[in-house]
């Protein structure tokens, strides 16, 4: 067995081993005196984590990723239209941390749309089988996790509320558009099985759970 045979056996293993390894250095350097030399490393992570989950997804197929394109679309632009006018999720602004910017934009938000959508609905895949069930409990866990990220988004360079005030509709308008993505990917002919999903959403939430304690 040479050896890309043998990451493709233990895809799952790598893969983890991996991300855990990203987060764990993440949480310390975000944690240091280096700080900002660390969250200019978060385009890298993200890429990273997305690559790994896709690499993880079983059966993709050319209308899989069309789908998982136009989420990435559908997550940039509106938030290109949030930021430019306020009404989606309130006043806020991006910072560096993200990487290049399109109208006050990152590309790389539409990465992070893109990795939630995809663990959310392998995790709901798992444990229910109602379609329109399916996509409320997904876009739900996705408020969740956005629920510990947010507190910490001024603090990484992130994105910035005006007075650090973070406004209900920001969960709300998460929450609907989270449901409308969610909804179509439970009615489009893709799988959605993904081994790495869970995983990939708890290591988020614990890494921003344990963030939150170690650098308020």
């Amino acid at each position: 067995m040479n050896i890309l045979e043998t990451l493709q056996r233990y895809k799952l293993v790598v893969s983890l081993f991996i991300i855990v390894v990203l987060h764990t250095v993440g949480i310390f350097g975000l944690s240091s005196s280096h700080a900002e030399m660390f969250q200019q490393l978060t385009p890298i992570n993200l890429i990273i984590t997305l690559g790994l989950l896709i690499w993880n997804h079983e059966n993709k197929t050319k209308s899989w990723y069309l789908y998982a394109g136009a989420i990435y679309l559908s997550g940039f632009f509106v938030e290109v239209l949030g930021v430019a006018t306020g009404v989606v999720f309130g006043e806020y602004s991006y910072g560096e941390a993200l990487g290049p910017q399109w109208k006050g934009t990152p590309f790389l938000i539409g990465v992070n749309w893109l990795i939630l959508v995809i663990a959310t609905a392998a995790i709901v895949e798992q444990f229910l089988s109602v379609k329109v069930i399916k996509a409320l409990v997904a876009a739900t866990l996705m408020v969740l996790l956005d629920s510990f990220i947010e507190p910490l988004a001024g603090d990484l360079n992130f994105w910035y509320w005006p007075q650090n005030k973070i406004p209900v509709q920001n969960y709300m308008a998460w929450w609907v558009i989270a449901l409308i993505m969610h909804l179509a990917y439970q009615y489009i002919p893709v799988s959605r099985n993904n081994k790495s999903g869970l995983w990939v959403y708890v290591i988020f939430a614990l890494f921003f759970i344990v963030l939150g304690h170690t650098i308020h």
